[in-house]
């Protein structure tokens, strides 16, 4: 009988802020990671030179209280982090913030998004390229992400639950667009300089030529230059 393979868990995380006993009770932010050279299993590791055209956060809205409200994504400062202890507080055991509800930074800037209107698995945010280039390209690779609600003191209760979709454990997931390095261009044919010879168009490769004479150091360096392009 062939054994099945162990659930994965469903990871759920909240945003937002809790109003009790008509004051602001609790607030909710999330602190995210993604490595974008990560195992194959999560698709191709990126490279500092890819182009990204799009990044976007997909998760399963389960819950949503309260009216729709705006969620700011900052870049986190910490790739030390411990997510089982992070708190308000701390970033790991012991270990307080710099500022309480976890270091920020300002580069690059702040990206708002709608929370889900409704729930399901979706696109939740689709406006991150900037970040996931700005990983690339100065943070080892490092997606860092703190999100808030945009007013933390809305003077209702307004949040949302995300959960992992199925076959997935983490409650967001990264999907990132980009297009590939393009190899060097393919030099043209050189235009025949056989004495005599009619120059081809720049359009049409080159007819054979007659024959050279033997290659000078200048011609061997040449070739040797084509190649290393190559």
């Amino acid at each position: 009988m062939r054994s099945r393979p162990p659930a994965r868990t469903r990871t759920s995380a909240t945003v937002g802020v809790y109003i009790t006993g008509g004051t602001k009770g609790i607030l909710r932010r999330l602190l995210a990671t993604f490595n974008l050279y990560g195992s194959a299993a999560e698709g191709r590791p990126l490279k500092p030179t890819d182009n990204v055209l799009l990044a976007e956060l997909l998760a399963d809205a389960e819950g949503i209280n309260g009216p729709t409200f705006q969620i700011d994504t900052q870049r986190l400062t910490r790739a030390d982090y411990v997510a089982a202890q992070a708190t308000w507080n701390n970033y790991k055991t012991a270990t307080a913030w710099t500022a309480a509800g976890g270091d920020v930074a300002p580069s690059p800037a702040v990206a708002s998004f709608t929370s889900p209107a409704h729930t399901g698995d979706q696109v939740i945010q689709n406006n991150l390229a900037p970040f996931v280039t700005d990983a690339l390209v100065s943070r080892n690779g490092l997606v860092l992400l703190r999100w808030n609600a945009n007013n933390e003191n809305p003077g209702v209760t307004t949040f949302c639950t995300l959960v992992a979709a199925a076959g997935y454990t983490p409650a967001l997931r990264l999907r990132v667009t980009y297009a590939d390095v393009a190899p060097a261009p393919i030099d043209r044919p050189a235009a025949a300089t056989v004495p005599g010879a009619t120059p081809a168009s720049p359009d049409r490769p080159a007819r054979p030529a007659a024959p050279s004479p033997p290659a000078t150091a200048n011609s061997r360096q040449q070739t040797a230059k084509g190649t290393a392009k190559g």
